[in-house]
């Protein structure tokens, strides 16, 4: 709703009953980079190592370090959280916790211009998932999505040639096993091929029919309805990703800033 101080309060309550509530930390520090008292989040947050020495509430600190950075426009602390994340996860023998954080390195490379590097990390977290002992079904899903991946840096690098083809094998998966969340992956992508096209009326349609939770497609709708023409429907959709307030997301806490600025032109 945008009452950060409220929030804030409430959360704190929830602190007097129960002190290691990390959740709730989590919680306070988002608010706190929403009113971008940035250095005070990281504060917050490094009271949940003194908290808990689980190695699940560990990488709960260093990926809630992760979105207060980005949303500072931080990089080069944010690419250092996750490394560390991933240096408690190699102690652990956790090869699907360190396939998860090079996910996160390589989309924290695509938020700040460095596709190709992206698509190494996205390489090597499905070389961590394949050496991890999640099932054979996971493994064929997280295979299906490394298209998916590949295809995003494809279009950032406007790579056309590329986009379609990872779209058509993406595509191909998606439409064999029939889940929805693939299927919507899948309009996504057609989407960023109409954008590269100039067909934004199309690339429209295709992203109404992606993720509506995602706001990294958010934002490139309302892009595609920008060039097509609309402005008031494309500010519309600007300003609910500048709004839609998620709790610690880390595309979010980049793209919001790219939706305040279309808001300000």
């Amino acid at each position: 709703m945008g009452k950060y101080e409220s929030s804030i309060e409430y959360y704190r309550k929830a602190l007097s009953v129960k002190s290691d509530f990390i959740p709730s930390i989590v919680g306070i520090a988002t608010n706190l980079n929403l009113l971008n008292r940035h250095q005070e989040a990281i504060a917050e947050l490094n009271l949940i190592k003194e908290l808990s020495s689980r190695s699940g509430d560990l990488r709960t600190m260093h990926i809630a370090k992760v979105v207060s950075y980005i949303d500072n426009d931080n990089f080069s602390n944010a690419t250092e959280a996750l490394q560390t994340s991933i240096s408690e996860a190699k102690k652990l023998n956790d090869y699907f916790l360190i396939g998860q954080d090079n996910d996160n390195l390589g989309f924290l490379n695509i938020l700040y211009d460095e596709p190709q590097t992206a698509l190494k990390h996205f390489e090597l977290a499905m070389k961590y998932y394949e050496m991890s002992d999640i099932s054979q079904d996971i493994k064929y899903l997280l295979r299906r999505q490394l298209f998916y991946n590949a295809g995003i840096v494809a279009f950032i690098e406007n790579d056309l040639a590329t986009l379609s083809m990872y779209t058509e094998k993406y595509a191909k998966e998606a439409y064999r096993t029939n889940t929805p969340n693939q299927l919507r992956n899948t309009y996504e992508l057609a989407g960023f091929i109409n954008l590269l096209k100039g067909k934004y009326k199309s690339a429209i349609k295709q992203f109404a029919k992606g993720n509506q939770q995602n706001t990294v497609i958010l934002y490139y709708n309302g892009i595609a309805h920008e060039a097509f023409g609309d402005s008031v429907r494309a500010n519309e959709i600007f300003e609910s990703v500048a709004n839609f307030n998620p709790l610690n997301d880390m595309q979010w806490s980049y793209i919001r800033h790219k939706a305040l600025a279309k808001l300000s032109n």
